[in-house]
């Protein structure tokens, strides 16, 4: 089984939530999966739509984030040794 490698060792995954230009205020950022096992993580965006958080380490990771109003995104991103730096657009959810 592969062990945790402590957070001050695994690239940052960071980022930038928005709805086209405007930054999105507490979306949420989660991990639905990681190269290896890692405590449930989640980040939710600051006033100015921005997150930050370590990664598993190197290799896939599938993030989706949710915001209320918006349709989930779900993006995948491949960390190596260095940080990682995502603009992520939401589109607004569809009307019932």
């Amino acid at each position: 089984m592969s062990e945790l490698i402590p957070s001050r060792q695994r690239p940052l995954i960071s980022g930038l939530i928005t709805d086209s230009d405007r930054p999105i205020a507490h979306a949420r950022v989660g991990v639905s999966f990681a190269p290896r096992p890692m405590p449930d993580v989640a980040a939710v965006t600051d006033e100015n739509g921005r997150f930050s958080f370590a990664s598993a380490g190197p290799g896939r990771h599938e993030l989706v984030v949710v915001a209320d109003g918006f349709s989930a995104q779900h993006v995948t991103v491949f960390v190596r040794s260095h940080p990682i730096a995502l603009e992520v657009p939401l589109q607004p959810a569809p009307s019932s």
